[in-house]
């Protein structure tokens, strides 16, 4: 019989963005379903080390690993330290991105490129050395991406924010079916508003 305490017992996790919020909620949520082996990233030392000794009182073998997610290098680092750690990994969340605000009007270069590099650059690159990892492991692999519901048009101040996500859906759907045989899924969950402390943040400036 299926129990869904025990899903999760074979899994190793990595939570990109997994320091707050969603992510963190995310690790907790694979800890009741049997996960003991987790990783977090964000680029938060001293949040991320928080947030990972919480989950280690709780029997779980979990790290953090700093990474930030608009440097390419370091989202592979993030993969690659994490199989060091625990000699494999097997499950990826990307859970981090950037929300701040901006329209079609006040958007400047540098900002959408920022928020391009965060919240589509990272996930690319992290799926990239997580996927490589288990092809070489030849074992199989399960991506799940955070969207969000404004990648259908999105509000009008998060007009770069959207775009961000449109193009992560897009990947998701892309990088699914390129890796069917390898025995890789790839999915994503759009969520609407989420009241988490760094959204909270978010509006209160």
């Amino acid at each position: 019989m299926f129990d869904p305490a025990t899903r999760n017992a074979p899994t190793t996790a990595l939570v990109a963005g997994g320091s707050q919020g969603l992510g963190f909620a995310v690790a907790e949520q694979l800890i009741a379903e049997g996960c003991t082996r987790i990783a977090l990233g964000a680029r938060g030392q001293a949040k991320g080390e928080a947030a990972a000794a919480d989950l280690r009182k709780r029997g779980v073998d979990a790290i953090f690993i700093e990474m930030d997610l608009a440097d390419a290098e370091s989202c592979k680092a993030f993969v690659n330290k994490a199989v060091a750690h625990f000699g494999k990994v097997n499950a990826l969340v990307n859970a981090g991105a950037d929300t701040r605000r901006g329209t079609i009007l006040n958007t400047t270069a540098d900002f959408f490129d920022t928020i391009q590099a965060v919240n589509v650059r990272g996930p690319f690159f992290t799926m990239q050395a997580f996927i490589q990892h288990c092809i070489d492991d030849c074992q199989r692999g399960r991506i799940v991406n955070i969207l969000s519901t404004e990648h259908h048009c999105g509000h009008v101040n998060l007009t770069p924010y959207a775009a961000s996500k449109a193009a992560l859906a897009n990947i998701t759907k892309n990088t699914a079916n390129a890796h069917l045989k390898d025995r890789i899924n790839v999915n994503a969950v759009a969520p609407g508003w989420m009241d988490t402390p760094n959204e909270d943040k978010v509006q209160r400036e």
